[in-house]
């Protein structure tokens, strides 16, 4: 401090003496507070790296999600299951708005963002494969703080889903037959995941259902409201059901939004929307006491095996 005192002085006597020179003190004596400040316990002027993500200026992608479900409230109680992963849900009405998507392509939207996303999830090891409540609590805060600290690359995901949407290229591709048997296995998966010893019974049950006469004349398509679409594929290879060429509806295309757009009490897909009005929808419950609120519709059939 005394030091700038001095040099305070001396700009005083530049400008009366030699005017010529005060603009260079002047310089000297800024450069010099600078580099106090910098010395100080508090250094602020540390020259650090800076990541690429600090100059990235987001393209408002962040509009279009709504924000993460709590691992403690991702579950269902029609299906008694607590899901897995986290599904990142959309903003479907703004989605619709913003790029003119219908009802059905903009769950696509989200069923494929969601596969991709996982994707990437399992590339840096978050995945969330264990059935400890602890241990998916602390996978669910390191895949959403994942999420918030890569908006570069959600970003670059999320415009390469829109682009695959707008092209036509679907996730869940609509059977052409005349007749879809859609079948709910949360109960299916529940009963073997508890009675090892009565599973050959439970998987015999399903594929008689499958290759019954009624089957024959029309498709089966899996539902899940808990079982992620990966999740079902392995089902579906592990049980050798790939022969049936199963179609599968999973938990991550619902949403909490109606084809009006409003909002809804719980997770629900329109069938009667991803279907042509001219096919036949027959929805396979198996007996519980618990029926799933997300299917119904007065226009469906519901046959209780």
């Amino acid at each position: 401090m005394p030091k700038l005192l001095k040099l305070l002085k001396l700009l005083k006597q530049l400008s009366r003496q030699q005017p010529s020179r005060l603009l260079f003190a002047t310089a000297i004596l800024s450069l010099l507070i600078l580099l106090s400040n910098c010395g100080s316990i508090n250094s602020s002027c540390e020259l650090r790296n800076r990541s690429l993500n600090d100059y990235y200026q987001s393209s408002g992608a962040a509009e279009y999600f709504l924000p993460p479900l709590p691992a403690w409230a991702n579950f269902n109680s029609s299906a008694n299951c607590k899901r897995t992963h986290i599904t990142r849900y959309l903003n479907i009405p703004n989605l619709r708005t913003s790029f003119n998507f219908s009802y059905i392509a903009a769950h696509q939207f989200q069923y494929l963002y969601n596969q991709l996303w996982f994707e990437t999830q399992k590339k840096l090891n978050i995945t969330e494969n264990s059935n400890s409540s602890s241990h998916n609590f602390i996978s669910a805060l390191t895949a959403v703080n994942l999420a918030a600290n890569s908006t570069r690359e959600e970003e670059r995901l999320f415009y390469n889903v829109k682009d695959n949407i707008t092209a036509n290229n679907l996730p869940f591709r609509p059977p052409t037959y005349s007749r879809v048997n859609l079948i709910w296995i949360d109960p299916i998966v529940n009963e073997l995941r508890k009675n090892s010893t009565k599973n050959k019974g439970i998987l015999e049950r399903l594929m008689k259902l499958i290759n019954s006469d009624d089957s024959e004349q029309g498709h089966p398509v899996f539902i899940s409201l808990c079982l992620f679409s990966e999740e079902i594929d392995k089902f579906i290879t592990d049980n050798k059901l790939d022969s049936a060429d199963v179609r599968i509806i999973p938990q991550e295309m619902f949403s909490i939004f109606s084809e009006k757009q409003e909002v809804l009490s719980g997770l629900q897909l329109n069938f009667d929307m991803l279907f042509q009005k001219s096919q036949q929808l027959f929805l396979y419950i198996p007996n519980t006491p618990n029926k799933p609120k997300s299917y119904y519709d007065p226009q469906q059939r519901t046959d209780n095996h």
